[in-house]
């Protein structure tokens, strides 16, 4: 498949950027969790989190998907099973509106999920990413 290296490069250094918005945004509802006051915050930062994530899979599924790296049956799979527990999540709380008056439940949820992604991207980062990392510099940033 022909692609362009430059902007695939400055792809790849997106992708990379976003694993830290991602955590950056975990970190965030831990912290806004621990003020009652910041219910509207907290689930502003749902709502962030939920674009990041949906963005950086739909994006890192691209670029495996364009340099044909072999395992991107296994990425998809994975993501998948992700955006499974999220939506599960999300349903099981069912605190997720905007009318939700009692911020406990809000936070439980928050909490339940920042820590779910936190430990599912260890595992996801420490795996399938670190491979596709190496695939890609090898494919795109080696001549």
């Amino acid at each position: 498949m022909e692609y362009n290296k430059e902007k695939l490069q400055l792809f790849f250094l997106k992708v990379e950027g976003q694993h830290e918005k991602i955590n950056k945004s975990v970190k965030d509802i831990y912290d806004a969790c621990a003020k009652p006051e910041e219910k509207e915050v907290v689930l502003e930062l749902i709502y962030t989190l939920d674009k990041y994530v949906t963005e950086h899979f739909k994006d890192e599924e691209f670029l495996a998907e364009i340099t044909g790296f072999p395992k991107l049956d296994f990425l998809k799979k994975d993501h998948e099973y992700f955006r499974a527990v999220y939506y599960r999540l999300r349903y099981h709380y069912n605190y997720y509106d905007e009318n939700a008056k009692d911020y406990k439940y809000v936070c439980m949820f928050a909490i339940h999920l920042a820590k779910t992604l936190e430990e599912w991207l260890k595992f996801h980062l420490k795996t399938l990413d670190k491979e596709l990392v190496k695939y890609l510099q090898e494919k795109i940033f080696e001549d």
